[in-house]
């Protein structure tokens, strides 16, 4: 959920910035700015505002999520803009909107979703070391980090308790990066042939 609402809404700041130039400007500098503080940061400033608990980890999962996300859609929407369809669609007629909708939004959709798969493990990752930490999802809702946590009271007798959590966390983000790997092998016409 966090990933998908971070990248909605950092797709939408990076098409239109793209888009609307005049809006390039502020809208790449509030991105930088939220990129020149760690991701664990935002987690440890949300966590503190709203508490702790599952609502306050997708908030800061989310938060953590939209900078790269808006600079990558920003990038491919670029690209994107200085195609001829855009000067083409531009002369029949169509509004922001329509071109953006069909045009900019459509043929950017490939770039997002690859990143954002590979921002999924990031957000795992994240996630679980705030869970860790004691600010993320609160007993009895059961998370990686917060059972590694745990487990570290055991290491010396039965190692596997902490062992196992982590392992799990180390394969789903490996799983997650493997299939933005597949789907940029998929989604992409020069590696089709």
């Amino acid at each position: 959920i966090a990933v998908a609402v971070g990248g909605g809404l950092g797709a939408l700041i990076g098409l239109s910035a793209a888009y609307f130039k005049r809006l390039d400007t502020p809208l790449m500098r509030l991105v930088d700015v939220l990129l020149s503080f760690p991701s664990i940061l935002f987690g440890l400033a949300i966590a503190a505002v709203l508490g702790t608990g599952l609502f306050s980890l997708v908030i800061a999962l989310s938060v953590a999520a939209v900078p790269s996300i808006a600079r990558i859609a920003r990038g491919a929407a670029q690209s994107i803009m200085q195609q001829e369809y855009m000067e083409a669609g531009r002369a029949v007629g169509l509004g922001d909107a329509a071109l953006i909708w069909r045009y900019l939004a459509r043929n950017c959709w490939p770039t997002i979703l690859i990143y954002m798969t590979l921002q999924l493990g990031q957000a795992i990752l994240l996630g679980a070391a705030l869970s860790f930490l004691g600010l993320g999802a609160q007993p009895p809702t059961a998370e990686l980090g917060s059972m590694a946590a745990d487990g570290r009271k055991f290491l010396q007798i039965a190692p596997r308790v902490a062992s196992l959590p982590c392992a799990a966390i180390f394969l789903v983000v490996l799983a997650f990066n493997v299939l933005g790997d597949a789907l940029r092998d998929a989604l992409d016409p020069k590696l089709r042939q």
